[in-house]
């Protein structure tokens, strides 16, 4: 298992079912814009260090 955490809002997944289910397809760091972002993940761990 892997852990990536988002590189605009810092929101944290692993490879998970529950933390893929659990995690927002869109990124809340810029809620000021009206655009729709996508969260860009970058891989912090190939250990699973994020417990849902």
């Amino acid at each position: 298992m892997s852990t990536y955490k988002c590189r605009k809002c810092g929101v944290y997944k692993n490879d998970t079912v529950n933390s893929q289910l659990n995690t927002s397809a869109t990124c809340t760091a810029s809620e000021k814009n009206d655009e729709v972002v996508f969260h860009s993940w970058e891989c912090i761990s190939d250990e699973d260090l994020v417990y849902n």
